[in-house]
Parts: C-alpha cells; structure tokens; sequence
C-alpha cells in the first residue's frame, strides 16, 4: 500500500482505486483499513445483486463514500441473451426494449455509479449503448424488478437461500452454509472461475464434502431447503467440472 501511495504522491497515479470480487466482510475490513480509495470497480448487474452479494457490497462502499464502477453488468453478455423465456418475460413488459438495455437500466437506476463499463464485441452493440445513455435515465420501477426476479428464475433454479444464518448454530461441521449455497446458485448458472476462487481460501473441513448429512440445518431452514442434498448436488458439479 504504501508504494501505491508513493506512486499517487509522485503523479504517477492520478486516482487510487481497487477492484472487488471478495466477500462484504472482507471489503468492509479492507474499506475500515484503508481510506485512501477513490472508486471501487464492483461486478454488478441484477442476477448477481443477490447471488454475488453485489447488493451487500454496494451499501458498504456507498457507506464509505466511495463511487462504484461497474463490470459486469451484462455478466459477460449472458444478460444481453438470457434465454428464450427470459427474453419473451422482458419483451410483454417492455416490447421495445432489448434484453440488454433492461441491464443497463438496472445498474443505472443505482445513485452512486458515475460509470459503468460495457464490453462489446459489434457495432450495433456501440450504437446501442450510446442511444441508450445518451437519454436520460429511465429507471426501474418495482414491477421492472419483479419481471427481472422472474427472469433470474428462469436462468437457473436457484436455492432461495436468504442467509438468516439459522442452520449454522446446528451445524456440528461448523460450515458457513450459506456462503456453499452461494457458491452453488452461482454452480447452477456457470461453473466459473469465480465458483473455485470462492472455494479456493476454505479449508476440507469447511467445503461442501465435509457434510456428513445430518440433516440438523435443514430442520431449522426456514426456506425448507434440503441442506445435505444440495451440498452432495454441489460437490458432484465440482467433481464433473474437474474431470473435463
């Protein structure tokens, strides 16, 4: 941190930012330890709101007066084509409208983004994104957001895990349930590197496969979700992944 901070009292930096992909708790104790940030690049787009934690993330750095700078916000362009039912919910709410500019609309209606970065690969995909932040915006109303909750179901069937945390305190394995079924909402829709950098820092006796299947969680779960099935679910995603 320190040659950073060289650097920006040289001239060599001109603004001090940091890009995240870590959990809320770790950005927060990083945020609380250094206050010499100036923005934070966030991946945020409304599927990884809630199933990354992005909503989480923003408060903190909102919080801390930091301006965010979105990636992601087409999550590599698979909201840009989410799928032929996802696409017919969004077109009878909006017939006008592609998939892609109900993305944009999204991470716009959010007060604290000065900018949001769009990688594109065609030049109807520049045309597109110029029309559409030439305008002024036009956010999302709380109809949009349930249209696009339908949306996200239809991309993956995601275990509605809320994080209440009620399964950890009988968990006798100790593991962080809610942050596995994170991992595995996020296996559902694509087993990426982002899948294995999560598991990456947990020790054995904290990953999926430490379960021994008693079934304590599931009795407290208030979503009634099948704990020890959806941990054997995850760990065989992990095993197909590793052998191909």
């Amino acid at each position: 941190m320190k040659c950073l901070l060289d650097m920006k009292k040289a001239g060599r930096i001109r603004h001090l930012g940091l890009s995240n992909h870590s959990r809320p708790e770790t950005l927060e104790n990083f945020l609380n330890k250094y206050d010499c940030f100036e923005f934070v690049q966030l991946q945020l787009n409304y599927m990884d709101w809630s199933m990354q934690d992005a909503d989480k993330k923003y408060e903190i750095i909102t919080g801390h007066g930091i301006p965010i700078v979105v990636m992601e916000p087409l999550r590599g362009g698979k909201l840009a084509a989410p799928g032929t039912e996802a696409t017919a919910l969004l077109k009878a709410a909006r017939p006008d409208d592609s998939p892609a500019s109900w993305a944009f609309r999204y991470v716009r209606s959010l007060s604290n983004i000065p900018v949001v970065l769009s990688g594109m690969s065609a030049m109807e995909q520049l045309v597109e994104n110029v029309e559409l932040f030439s305008h002024a915006n036009d956010p999302v109303t709380e109809s949009d957001k349930e249209v696009l909750r339908q949306v996200v179901d239809t991309i993956a069937k995601f275990a509605p895990c809320t994080s209440c945390r009620y399964c950890c305190d009988s968990c006798p394995q100790n593991l962080d349930i809610p942050l596995l079924i994170s991992i595995y909402n996020e296996a559902l829709y694509d087993v990426s590197w982002y899948v294995f950098d999560a598991l990456e820092p947990l020790g054995d006796n904290e990953k999926p496969h430490a379960c021994i299947e008693c079934g304590a969680c599931s009795a407290l779960c208030p979503q009634s979700i099948d704990i020890p099935d959806l941990m054997k679910k995850l760990v065989s995603i992990l095993e197909r992944k590793r052998k191909k």
